[in-house]
């Protein structure tokens, strides 16, 4: 930090008189002396990951003795950043003379604590630094294991992940806002399904924005805030967030509570729509701000391709929840409606040469821009025809790592992977999907990670360097992608009474794993023997319904041992009605 751009009135910018050096003291040769301060001296703690919780310092020094105590995520130098982001990472302590102890007020994001001796006249003696991190109480943890080792380290590193920004609420990250926010929360949500069985924290979540509703319809991006942010591809997507909950937890009398804020906040997007049963245009004279979509530099102008994808999901999303409400007319309004704003963003954004969308239209023509997420959301609201699904992929992504062909490593980041990862899997590309996860956040992993990043580029050098955030809620997909797509348990009907087994046995040679539901737990063991026999074993503490949907090759030679709670039905049963997530056609809207 410049002392010429930091407030001279804040304590921390007095670090800048200070010149650091630093050592590395291996564990076992770390002695009393080392955790005594003097006047400029400092000690660094590790705590080996980032942690949300207390900071619990007992120290011992002469009456009137400062002392300073730096909490962060990243330590540069030997030095814990202390000032950063507009944020100040400091306290300051006067000591009293006897035994001092510690405890902030408020809890702090941290994997390091440095404690520097500010104006000591002696010495200081820090006797003991501890991390007091709230748990909560879960009594129907979710787990999983399989025969690829990555897939298992990605699983464990995701739930410290998840577990370091949960804190009554779901938060963005320990070290940043410390904030909830609908885009973030609606992935970790479901990560918290399978991870931690805990379905009340996704309720409250979206009860918490419901709350923030304005008399106009629109939602808080962020809550709980006393600031108000509007981001229209968050407000969507809490539809979207909506659905996944009622399928995985059928509450219907919390879908009766959340109902009219979702008719509230659908008729508020018409009304600023272009026109009614039309496209968004172009958002930012009402809202101050352009949608996010991701953190790469994707043309925003005008009428957003990747924006009214997004808008286009939401409706769809709205009509399966009104369906299931008993409202069948509100169902056919949000259909219809989802099959104009397509129609019309295919014929304005859709290039057919490239065959891709641009990312907007704006000044009567398409964008010189023709990004990858654009074509994904495109992919994810259905605006993109079935016919061309298969051009649009094969131009964005390969085979082989690093698979994308053209995403940007400064702003490569695993939020938007949620998005690429759920649109593969709904076009039959859950193995391509499954071979990415082990690239990406294997590579993430390789790079040093113990709890996953903010922004991360699988090819680029030095990414443990970067001074991002170190433990970010939004990338925590993967532990919900391990179980929906290679154990393949996921609802074939809200509550998790039926649900499909669709495994993946050409990602790994076998898979153990509970899944916690809203009625129990279900487990699943799988494995390919010597003799290539896929040989299935599942188990459920409640009455539950298991459609088994095997590629052709595996259902050949499969062998099932279940409990006696569980029925097997056949997927090509007549009444049979599978209610799951995945890309919406054209026909679908109609």
């Amino acid at each position: 930090y410049i002392l010429a751009e930091k407030p001279a009135w804040d304590m921390s910018v007095a670090l800048t008189a200070y010149n650091f050096a630093s050592r590395k003291i291996m564990p076992e040769r770390v002695k009393e002396s080392s955790q005594i301060l003097q006047e400029k001296y400092f000690v660094v703690f590790d705590f080996g990951r980032t942690l949300f919780g207390f900071p619990h310092l007992c120290l011992q020094g002469g009456e009137g003795d400062m002392v300073l105590v730096v909490c962060g995520e990243h330590c540069v130098d030997g030095e814990v950043v202390s000032y950063a982001g507009g944020k100040r990472n400091a306290s300051t302590l006067i000591l009293s003379g006897k035994k001092d102890i510690w405890l902030p007020v408020t809890p702090r994001g941290f994997r390091y604590i440095m404690v520097l001796g500010h104006a000591v006249k002696g010495k200081v003696v820090v006797e003991s630094l501890q991390a007091k991190v709230p748990n909560r109480i879960l009594n129907n943890r979710g787990s999983f294991n399989c025969s690829d080792a990555v897939y298992n380290e990605i699983w464990d590193v995701g739930s410290l992940t998840l577990n370091s920004s949960i804190s009554g609420g779901f938060m963005d990250a320990p070290g940043r806002d410390q904030a909830q926010y609908i885009s973030d929360a609606m992935i970790q949500a479901w990560s918290a399904f399978h991870l931690f069985g805990d379905f009340q924290l996704s309720a409250s979540g979206l009860s918490d924005f419901a709350k923030t509703q304005l008399e106009t319809g629109e939602l808080n991006a962020v809550s709980p805030s006393g600031f108000f942010q509007a981001v229209p591809d968050f407000s969507l997507l809490w539809v979207v967030w909506l659905q996944r909950h009622m399928q995985y937890t059928g509450d219907e009398a919390f879908l009766r509570a959340m109902f009219p804020h979702m008719e509230k906040l659908l008729a508020y997007y018409d009304r600023i729509a272009l026109s009614p049963d039309n496209v968004l245009g172009d958002l930012r004279k009402l809202m101050g701000t352009y949608c996010f979509l991701d953190h790469d530099e994707i043309d925003r102008q005008g009428i957003s391709t990747g924006l009214n994808g997004i808008y286009c999901r939401a409706l769809n999303c709205a009509a399966a929840l009104s369906e299931s409400f008993g409202r069948g007319d509100l169902a056919d309004i949000y259909r219809t409606r989802a099959a104009k704003v397509a129609s019309q963003i295919r014929s304005l954004a859709w290039n057919e040469e490239k065959g891709l969308f641009a990312d907007s239209f704006y000044n009567s023509e398409k964008s010189q821009r023709y990004s990858w997420q654009s074509n994904v959301l495109a992919l994810y609201g259905g605006v993109a025809s079935p016919e061309n699904y298969a051009g649009i992929w094969d131009r964005l992504f390969k085979d082989t790592p690093p698979y994308e062909k053209q995403a940007h490593s400064e702003y490569n980041n695993p939020y938007f992977k949620y998005f690429l990862l759920e649109v593969a899997c709904a076009i039959g590309k859950s193995t391509w999907a499954l071979r990415f996860i082990r690239y990406y956040w294997g590579r993430m992993l390789d790079a040093g990670a113990v709890t996953w990043w903010e922004l991360f580029d699988p090819e680029g050098d030095d990414q443990h360097l970067r001074q991002v955030s170190k433990c970010q809620g939004y990338a925590v997909s993967p532990n919900a992608f391990l179980i929906t797509e290679l154990v393949g348990i996921r609802p074939a009907e809200p509550g998790m009474e039926r649900v499909v087994f669709n495994p993946c046995p050409k990602a790994c040679a076998w898979v153990k794993a509970k899944i916690p539901t809203p009625k129990g737990s279900i487990r699943v063991e799988w494995r390919m023997s010597m003799d290539q026999v896929f040989v299935a074993n599942i188990s459920a503490t409640y009455p539950l319904e298991i459609i088994p949907v095997l590629d052709p090759e595996v259902a050949e030679n499969a062998e099932f041992q279940v409990s006696e709670e569980i029925s097997i039905l056949a997927p090509d049963d007549e009444d049979l009605i599978i209610e799951e997530e995945g890309l919406f056609s054209e026909e679908d809207m109609r």
